[in-house]
C-alpha cells in the first residue's frame, strides 16, 4: 500500500536546496581553511612537520602529522567524549521514560 504523493512545501524545497549546497560547498570551504588550520597546528606544535617523521601523515599536509603520544591523546579524548555522550543520552532516555510513565 502506497501513500499518495502530495505537493512539497516551500520549506521542504528550501531544506533540500540547502542540503545540496552544503554537499558541494562544504568540501570547498574545508579545503580553503585546511591550509590555515594546518599552519596553526604546526606553529603550536600540535602536529609534527614531515622532517620529524610523524607516525601518520595527514592528507594535503606535505607529510605533517601526529606522533604516537599525540595520537594516543586524541584517542583518549575521543573515548572520553563518547563515554560522556553515552552517559548523557542514557540519562535523557531514562528521564523521558519516567515522564511517559506518569
Amino acid at each position: 500500500m502506497t501513500t499518495p504523493r502530495t505537493a512539497s512545501s516551500p520549506a521542504d524545497d528550501d531544506s533540500l536546496i540547502l542540503l545540496v549546497l552544503a554537499c558541494f560547498a562544504g568540501p570547498a570551504v574545508l579545503a580553503y581553511f585546511w591550509k590555515q588550520a594546518l599552519a596553526w597546528l604546526l606553529d603550536h606544535q600540535v602536529l609534527l612537520p614531515a622532517a620529524s617523521n610523524p607516525l601518520v601523515a595527514l592528507p594535503a599536509s606535505d607529510g605533517a602529522g601526529p606522533d604516537l603520544p599525540r595520537l594516543l591523546l586524541v584517542g583518549a579524548i575521543a573515548l572520553g567524549l563518547l563515554a560522556y555522550l553515552g552517559h548523557r543520552m542514557r540519562g535523557a532516555i531514562q528521564a523521558r521514560r519516567q515522564r511517559n510513565l506518569q
